[in-house]
């Protein structure tokens, strides 16, 4: 499965997505929501291309999720579940942490966003 989050048509398909889908999933992520997911997948790409910093990353992808101001407490609580590790690696570590430490908690959210973004496809 390959999200579109990388080029300028992005925003008009998100928009064709939620145009398609019920009124449960609408309510559930807008438009503004789905961007943020996908730049967090964005962001742990970058990560592992070396273009992102460790410490930048966690802080990044929870500072994406404060300004998503998602309502969805069960998709909040998991975010959370999936995040904790990866801020435990920040808190132990920082960016002296290696690929092969973080890689497993990395594919986990990793994983966890693209299931999310998959429910409105």
């Amino acid at each position: 499965m390959q999200i579109p989050c990388k080029n300028s048509s992005t925003i008009q398909k998100i928009s064709v997505i939620l145009a398609s889908v019920n009124m449960v999933l609408t309510m559930k992520y807008n438009e503004h929501q789905l961007r943020l997911l996908c730049e967090m997948l964005e962001f742990i790409e970058a990560f592992r291309r070396g273009e992102l910093s460790y410490y930048l990353l966690v802080g990044n992808l929870e500072s994406a999720l404060d300004a998503g101001e998602f309502k969805n407490e069960e998709m909040v609580e998991l975010w959370y579940d999936y995040w904790g590790p990866l801020e435990i690696w920040n808190a132990t570590k920082g960016d002296s942490v290696i690929i092969e430490d973080v890689n497993p908690d990395l594919s986990n959210m990793e994983s966890f966003l693209k299931r999310i973004l998959s429910e409105v496809q």
